[in-house]
């Protein structure tokens, strides 16, 4: 039987499905835990904030055959270990949604030679190393698939499923080999078919014959277009062509057919060399990705081939398609995967975002206030963000509001109204960090409310939950990801995860930046120890590993609150790390005595690709009266210079308009 994948959804999820209430774009928001939304210019408030359709991003790669001069090879130069040859691939494969290749031969230890002098049979011990590598599905139509027979055939299908990879274009009869083989990721079911116009046409699948499915079957129309009729996203694969030629009028002829019936995105093998790609009806045809690992060590066409990476919405939308080049070395290993088109340099001044950070706003039922300074730092910046330290409500009251049973000790709860973030959108504020320990301080219902309120506003938020947001600014692609220390974020000390979902946003988008929630707090926690802290007994994180672990799997810009105090700031691998800002605003129940009454405004440039530009910091004050105002004696700022040097070894000065520079 074909394999099913269903990839979990969060707790976003979750959460809609036990039946909260709402505005129906925010119920869209919510299912979906993203935002997206791009900012007009450097000082007008993002306006066009909404729901995002949930995407699918591919990787496809050509022929894979391991048998041969493949296997002759891996025995000689790595031990019999396949792993090497697809080191240098796992970067890509591992970094998309589902990755697709052709996987040309069985592997199995069964059946014998058909006869002919290209016959393929690769060794099961290949299947773990595909799937490590990032291999999700393979195309399984093609002329090779019954060179040891049919029992070798029905073997490799076993064998495919016991190793989590899903096939597509054959089947244990005919019914099922006319079934697409379905994905469940990101909220959509994503099909897979597969065709072969090479043969071999003995090994077609009949009745309840096993066998793979023929472009020339006369149901190829009604195959499509009811395999579309199930899924979100319909992927055609194709093996078909002549080797080592230009695409030809046929196989045009059936990719357009294809579409025509329902498929979005058509893969095309068997030629050994690349092939064009053409756009249809706004779908995608990639005519020949050509060898992917082969042993054609005769031309460079052959030793090298198209690697894909595409994304597609659910509503058929097809996006940053761009085209790689596979190149194998002598041992048949992926060199290198070489983007085809890479970005033109120009003498032109490359784009900077500018985002302004300041730490933690707990909210409340007391409009803030700002002073000329504060709103002219802010005016400046692409995005204007900071920490969001509690919920936000329609109704405001004592009784209604706390978390708190009376008499608990170390147990605070920060609600805000529509007026006060009003205020905060009039400031300029556009983007708030939702990952942190006040996040629930209404409950579940409760943080659905504070959403609806920031959707109803156009402001956009980091879920609690860590699921990404987007903007596309001055041209170019920004991610902001929310991690916290609470069981209800997405926790910085799971390390794991924090380099799977990093890289993942890395790997589509040109910036990333990470917010984060960790720490102990009080007026003496102004240190970075470089180990985990703890605070009421709560493992707050090792927030300079947590940092450190971002930057290296993809993240350019990373900034933190929570500790209530200023931290020092590092520049790591030309990347800013800000540990944390300190207090912007304080209300009841917070103390504001010595520095946790100050805080840091960070206004932040970083170029087109995340590079660390230029930084500005401005030492505010916390009124009592919930104002916030430039402080003329920068302590804020003189302290983050001290601590940057103690914690760092790193030397910054400021000038007298606070523009920072690294010694």
């Amino acid at each position: 039987m074909k394999k099913t994948i269903t990839a979990l959804v969060g707790l976003i999820i979750v959460a809609f499905a036990i039946g909260f209430g709402g505005p129906t774009i925010y119920s869209k928001m919510l299912s979906l835990g993203i935002i997206t939304y791009t900012p007009a210019s450097v000082d007008t408030a993002v306006t066009n904030i909404g729901t995002v359709t949930p995407s699918i991003t591919f990787t496809f790669g050509g022929d894979i055959m391991l048998d041969r001069g493949v296997a002759k090879s891996v025995e000689k130069n790595f031990a019999g270990d396949f792993a090497p040859l697809f080191k240098n691939a796992e970067q890509l494969f591992q970094n998309d949604d589902i990755t697709l290749v052709n996987l040309e031969g069985p592997v199995s230890d069964k059946g014998h030679n058909v006869g002919s002098i290209y016959s393929f049979e690769m060794d099961p011990k290949v299947l773990p190393v595909m799937r490590n590598a990032g291999i999700d599905i393979v195309s399984f139509a093609n002329n090779h698939v019954g060179d040891y027979t049919k029992a070798a055939f029905s073997d490799t299908m076993e064998r495919l499923i016991e190793n989590d990879i899903s096939y597509s274009g054959a089947g244990e009869s005919y019914a099922e080999a006319t079934t697409p083989t379905t994905i469940e990721k990101n909220g959509m079911t994503v099909g897979f078919l597969g065709f072969t116009d090479v043969g071999p046409n003995w090994l077609a699948a009949k009745g309840e014959d096993a066998g793979i499915l023929l472009a020339s079957d006369p149901n190829f129309f009604s195959i499509i277009s009811e395999a579309k009729k199930e899924v979100d996203v319909l992927v055609v694969s194709f093996h078909w062509g002549v080797e080592y030629k230009p695409h030809t009028d046929r196989q045009t002829k059936l990719a357009h057919s294809a579409i025509d019936a329902g498929a979005d995105i058509i893969v095309g093998t068997h030629p050994h060399v690349a092939q064009d790609l053409e756009t249809y009806k706004d779908k995608l045809i990639i005519y020949s990705l050509g060898n992917f690992i082969f042993d054609q060590y005769f031309s460079d066409e052959t030793m090298q081939g198209l690697v894909v990476r595409t994304t597609i919405s659910k509503d058929g939308v097809i996006s940053n398609t761009k085209e790689y080049i596979n190149h194998l070395d002598k041992y048949f290993a992926i060199k290198s995967i070489d983007e085809k088109y890479p970005p033109v340099k120009t003498s032109d001044t490359p784009a900077e975002i500018k985002i302004s950070w300041v730490g933690d706003i707990p909210p409340s039922s007391t409009i803030p206030l700002f002073d000329e300074t504060i709103l002219s730092w802010l005016k400046i910046s692409d995005i204007k963000a900071g920490n969001l330290e509690g919920a936000l409500s329609s109704s405001i009251g004592p009784e209604k509001n706390t978390k708190c049973v009376p008499g608990t000790l170390h147990c605070y709860s920060f609600v805000g109204n529509d007026a006060f973030i009003k205020s905060l959108k009039s400031a300029g504020f556009n983007l708030f960090n939702l990952a942190n320990n006040h996040a629930l301080d209404k409950g579940e219902n409760g943080a659905i409310t504070t959403k609806s309120i920031l959707a109803d506003n156009k402001l956009a938020y980091a879920p609690e939950s860590g699921d990404l947001i987007t903007a596309k600014i001055k041209g170019v692609t920004v991610a902001f990801l929310g991690f916290g220390h609470n069981a209800w974020t997405q926790k910085i000390t799971d390390i794991e995860n924090i380099r799977k979902t990093v890289q993942d946003a890395a790997s589509k988008y040109s910036v990333v930046v990470v917010f984060f929630h960790g720490g102990a707090e009080g007026e003496k926690m102004t240190h970075v120890p470089k180990k985990s802290e703890t605070y009421i007994g709560e493992d707050r994180g090792d927030v300079y590993k947590f940092a450190h672990t971002a930057i290296d799997s993809g993240a350019d810009l990373v900034l933190g609150s929570g500790p209530h105090v200023v931290r020092g700031i590092e520049k790591y691998n030309d990347r800013l790390i800000v540990y944390s800002a300190g207090n912007f605003l304080t209300t009841e129940g917070m103390s504001s005595k010595g520095l946790t009454g100050k805080g840091a405004l960070f206004n932040i440039a970083v170029d087109q690709n995340g590079v660390y530009k230029n930084l500005g910091i401005l030492s505010t004050t916390a009124e009592i009266n919930n104002s916030v105002t430039a402080d003329q004696t920068n302590e804020a700022l003189l302290k983050i210079i001290e601590l940057t040097k103690q914690d760092f070894n790193q030397t910054i000065a400021s000038d007298q308009l606070g523009a920072i520079s690294f010694q």
